[in-house]
């Protein structure tokens, strides 16, 4: 009895640091429930961003396929594009050959537009969570780079044809020959751009990943 009543006076008289005690170790577990669920939803949302990424790395290669196929009907040139064409009037067949070109290169790239600024979109995204050196961003950047390399390609290959007088001749072959590559794909294995873009693909299946 005597021990019972030294624990009553004990509590009685430390109630008040035994309840802050108490209140602390249930802040602490509180704290812990947390951070144990914060951390569950990032690990949540990093899956979410893996298997978004994985879902269009194969669509975005074929966004670059498709900009890149060989150009075989102007019924692919938007109307406003082959009406423009229409109002310039042009005599010259190559020339004419190379405004077909560059609005039919032209007209795939709108239709693809919403495509791209999901590229830009998930390439920011891996950025933020990533950071710059990370493969997804790397990825999506390289995606980036090529769709500005073709379109430039383009450009100066139809500047080129439109100026032909004002070139030597080897200046002309040189352009020709550094842009055709990037404008078209050979449709083959050992086309460079195909190649370092099924690469990056096996590259990325590594992510794949059970939740």
């Amino acid at each position: 009895m005597i021990h019972v009543a030294c624990i009553s006076d004990f509590l009685s008289s430390n109630q008040d640091h035994i309840w802050y005690a108490l209140s602390g170790l249930g802040a602490i577990g509180t704290l812990c429930v947390a951070f144990s669920a914060l951390n569950t939803w990032r690990k949540e949302k990093e899956y979410d961003l893996v298997i978004e990424n994985l879902a269009i790395c194969n669509v975005a290669v074929q966004f670059i396929a498709a900009l890149r196929y060989p150009a075989s009907s102007t019924g692919e040139i938007k109307k406003e594009y082959q009406e423009e064409i229409d109002k310039r009037a042009i005599d010259d067949q190559k020339r004419k050959s190379a405004a077909e070109e560059l609005f039919i290169y032209q007209s795939r790239r709108d239709r693809q537009q919403d495509l791209f600024e999901n590229i830009l979109k998930l390439r920011e995204k891996n950025w933020a969570v990533y950071g710059e050196t990370h493969d997804f961003y790397l990825f999506f950047n390289k995606i980036v780079e090529f769709d500005n390399e073709i379109r430039m390609a383009y450009i100066r290959y139809y500047h080129a044809i439109l100026d032909r007088e004002d070139y030597p001749e080897d200046v002309f072959k040189a352009i020709r020959k550094e842009t055709r590559p990037i404008m078209y794909s050979k449709l083959s294995d050992d086309d460079p751009i195909t190649k370092e873009l099924t690469g990056w693909v096996e590259k990325l299946k590594k992510y794949r990943k059970k939740q």
